[in-house]
C-alpha cells in the first residue's frame, strides 16, 4: 500500500521503520493528515491493540513523497479512534524567521555533522494559520522570548512531514517514549543525542539514503 491514491479516510496503517519494527497511524478525514500512535510492534501483528485519543503522538500533514516511499500496510481487524480528526479553525505551531544558519552537532567526535536550519535563540515563533471564527483568514506570526521555550517542547512545528525525516523521527520516538522531534531542538538552539546521527544526516542531504537504511531519491 502507497501512494495518496490510497488515502482511506479514519483507517488505519502500518509503517515499517528502518530497523524492522512498525508503528501505527491513523489516517485522517482531510487528506494528508495522519495522528501518530504510540503503538509500536516488532511485527506487523496489532491483535489486542485498542487505540484511543490518549496513543496520540501528534498530528501532522504529510506529502505524497511520504505516502508513495514508505512501507505502509492497511491494519484490519481493530477500530480506528472513533472521532479522531483534524480541527477545524485556526491552528497554532511553531515557526521560524526565514534567516538560515549552518549549526555543527557533535564536534570533535565521529558522528560530526552541519546541519542548515533556520530558527535559533530569538527568531522562533508562534504561527496560527486557518479561518477565525469570523470566517476571516488568520495568518499570524509571534516571536516566542528563548525563556519561554521550554513552554512548547511538545508542540508541533509548522514543517510538512517527508520521507524519510518522519520515518526517522518517529523511531527517535519509540526510543525516547515520548512526542519528539529532533527538528523542535534544532530550532531551539537545545542540544541532540547521538542516536539522532541518522537524522542528521538525513536533513544535511550528504549521506546517501540508501547508505542510511532508507529507498535512494
Amino acid at each position: 500500500m502507497s501512494g495518496s491514491s490510497l488515502w482511506k479516510a479514519n483507517s488505519l496503517v502500518s509503517l515499517e521503520l528502518r530497523d524492522g519494527t512498525f508503528v501505527l497511524l491513523q489516517m485522517l478525514d482531510s487528506s494528508g493528515w495522519i495522528a501518530a500512535l504510540d503503538h509500536y510492534r516488532n511485527g506487523d501483528d496489532w491483535s489486542g491493540v485498542v487505540p484511543s485519543e490518549t496513543d496520540v503522538l501528534f498530528i501532522t500533514c504529510v506529502l505524497r513523497s511520504f505516502l508513495k516511499r514508505s512501507r505502509l500496510n492497511e491494519v484490519k481487524g481493530i477500530q480506528p479512534i472513533e472521532g479522531l480528526s483534524v480541527s477545524p479553525g485556526v491552528r497554532t505551531r511553531l515557526n521560524t524567521e526565514p534567516e538560515f544558519r549552518e549549526v555543527t552537532l557533535w564536534p570533535g567526535t565521529e558522528d560530526e555533522i552541519t546541519v542548515l536550519v533556520s530558527g535559533g535563540e530569538g527568531h522562533v515563533g508562534l504561527h496560527a494559520t486557518g479561518t477565525g471564527d469570523d470566517g476571516e483568514s488568520v495568518d499570524q506570526f509571534q516571536l516566542i522570548t528563548p525563556s519561554d521555550y521550554k513552554k512548547y517542547e511538545k508542540i508541533e512545528t509548522s514543517h510538512l512531514g517527508d520521507y524519510p525525516v518522519l520515518n526517522e523521527r518517529l523511531l527517535l520516538c519509540r526510543g525516547k517514549g515520548w512526542n519528539f522531534d529532533p527538528m523542535r531542538n534544532l530550532i531551539f538552539d537545545w542540544p541532540l543525542d547521538r542516536e539522532c546521527s541518522v537524522y542528521a544526516q538525513i536533513i544535511s542531504g550528504s549521506v546517501r539514503l540508501d547508505e542510511l537504511g532508507y529507498a535512494a531519491r
